[in-house]
């Protein structure tokens, strides 16, 4: 299991595929964000990615 924090306001940054700059190995990643709206509404997202390099 992996921690990857991500913290960003900018619209376009999204995860690289690495933990700590080192790249992870293909394959399904579970993944849960709490995100902070505009109108300061907090929103817990869950879901899985595919790492396909």
């Amino acid at each position: 299991m992996y921690d990857i924090p991500l913290n960003s306001d900018a619209p376009g940054q999204c995860w690289d595929g690495t933990n700590r700059g080192v790249p992870l190995p293909n394959g399904q990643y579970a993944f849960e964000a709490d995100v902070l709206l505009r109108d300061s509404r907090r929103q817990k997202q869950t879901g899985s990615i595919a790492l396909i390099r």
